[in-house]
């Protein structure tokens, strides 16, 4: 066994499904718009939210989109919803950079946000497979 325990395909669907259910109710939406939304039949969203199948990856990836939670959280594999597009704090900084160290500082905090963004992508193309 590698690192944690690993738990039968019954456990998975079911941790999905309340995922699922958490967050349409949250949004205080039926099973029938959410599956008009996804353009798949009542029934088969039914079966997803009730454990009895598991929800595609697209169907994961949209969800996670429309209700702004991470594709983990969908899959019950957190328990903390973090938001797919996070709020970043912006912080005042003068309109012109005053020494060459403010304009270094500056590029390199750009570069590591670029960073993120890239790792973000591409998590993102890999859940839409």
């Amino acid at each position: 066994m590698i690192g944690k325990e690993i738990i039968d395909d019954s456990q998975i669907k079911e941790r999905i499904g309340e995922s699922l259910k958490r967050c349409r109710k949250n949004f205080n939406q039926t099973q029938g718009a959410v599956a008009e939304g996804l353009g798949i039949l009542q029934q088969t969203y039914y079966k997803n939210e009730a454990g009895r199948a598991v929800p595609s990856a697209l169907i994961i990836f949209k969800l996670a989109e429309h209700y702004n939670v991470s594709a983990d959280y969908l899959l019950g594999l957190s328990d903390e919803p973090r938001p797919l597009n996070p709020k970043i704090e912006v912080q005042e900084v003068s309109p012109v950079a005053e020494t060459t160290e403010d304009t270094q500082s500056l590029k390199a905090e750009i570069q590591s946000l670029k960073e993120q963004v890239a790792v973000l992508q591409l998590a993102v193309a890999k859940l839409a497979g």
